[in-house]
């Protein structure tokens, strides 16, 4: 019987089987993984396929990957400090504080590693602080945020011992290249499993159309709101479908037009995805966007707000883009495309295309020409 590989361990955190792991190392260019450490927890927010820790569905690597609660000890022990973080880095938990915790114990067991935080803005803190012991360790952190929500990272001086920061969209390199330098800034797409997203084999067709929404995190409702209303003020027939938190949910009661699912599970937003005929996504400020990729993945025709790094994921041929703020040109752009069977089809096949071209194993390659460069 073949020994299990190395790499899978920690915290039972790995997706795949051992030849997932003999396939993935046949890759000389991938082989760099053996020397990194993945580091991240799950929002609560991401579906199990989603985030920036879905890597770890399609890479089963080393990671320290919170699933389970942290201990009660650590806890309570957080809670006189909690203010104290959160004067810091208003994104700060104790979910973070037990990952760095991890971090520490391992950088001491290590040499020439690479320790790389999936989600910099709200996991990483003291970490900086382990460059003081020469263990010729690295670290890397990937960030997500806009502008308004990285603003506090410009004042927090264990950011400079970064060896690398990555970014998901191009608007955001300025900001950092302003507190490392060019040299420590990579722009590096989010990935999406596009073996999970992934169109139906067997659509139906639908007898009205059927539009879909995803998402809260930095979505415009109120265009939302006034599209909706525009569209199913001349148009009855169009079914609007829309995943969102119950406190959202509320936005939106007295649309009959409109179906809210506040609690689903991966398959039945899949399921949605893949019987949509449209995508529609509002947005007042974006890096990347969990919902679009999906969307792009199960081959969505998209409308999107024209705004931050959009067009870092979607082109002119799979997502009609509009104005922010601009509800009517949105609404519009919607009936387009509704009327439209033959432009969606098109769309729909770039989108897919697109989606493959940010699928995580191909992500991995620049993450490892990343690695290999520190």
């Amino acid at each position: 019987m073949q020994a299990r590989h190395p790499l899978a361990r920690h915290f039972s955190a790995m997706s795949g089987s051992d030849q997932n792991l003999q396939d993935l190392f046949q890759d000389p260019a991938l082989q760099i993984f053996q020397s990194v450490t993945l580091v991240g927890f799950r929002k609560p927010n991401w579906s199990g396929h989603s985030g920036a820790n879905s890597i770890l569905n399609v890479l089963p690597v080393n990671s320290f990957f919170l699933k389970r609660p942290v201990p009660g000890p650590i806890y309570r022990a957080w809670k006189p400090f909690r203010g104290w973080f959160y004067a810091r880095n208003p994104y700060y938990e104790i979910n973070s504080a037990w990952l760095e915790m991890n971090v520490a114990f391992d950088w001491f067991r290590k040499r020439n590693h690479i320790y790389h935080f999936l989600s910099g803005d709200n996991e990483f803190f003291f970490s900086g602080s382990l460059k003081r012991f020469p263990r010729q360790n690295r670290l890397v952190c990937t960030f997500h945020g806009v502008s308004s929500e990285t603003q506090h990272l410009a004042s927090y001086p264990k950011i400079r011992s970064l060896d690398a920061a990555i970014v998901v969209a191009g608007n955001m390199v300025e900001f950092f290249q302003t507190i490392l330098g060019p040299d420590r800034v990579r722009c590096i797409p989010h990935g999406v499993d596009t073996t999970f997203w992934q169109p139906s084999e067997t659509k139906s067709r639908n007898q009205s159309a059927q539009v879909l929404f995803v998402g809260s995190h930095l979505r415009d409702f109120d265009v939302l709101r006034r599209v909706i209303q525009i569209v199913s003020g001349r148009d009855s027939s169009i079914r609007f479908h829309a995943v969102v938190s119950k406190a959202h949910a509320a936005l939106f009661k007295d649309l009959n037009c409109l179906s809210i699912y506040p609690r689903i599970d991966d398959d039945e937003l899949r399921r949605l995805y893949q019987t949509s005929d449209v995508f529609v996504c509002p947005l007042l400020q974006c890096t990347a966007s969990n919902s679009l990729l999906e969307a792009l993945a199960c081959g969505v025709p998209i409308v999107a707000t024209d705004t931050g790094g959009v067009r870092d994921y979607v082109s002119e041929d799979s997502a009609a883009l509009t104005r922010p703020g601009d509800a009517e040109e949105m609404a519009q752009a919607l009936f387009s495309l509704i009327d439209d069977e033959n432009h969606r089809q098109e769309m729909s096949i770039a989108a897919r295309k697109r989606a493959l071209q940010l699928d995580w194993m191909v992500i991995a390659h620049s993450l490892a020409e990343l690695y290999r460069s520190l």
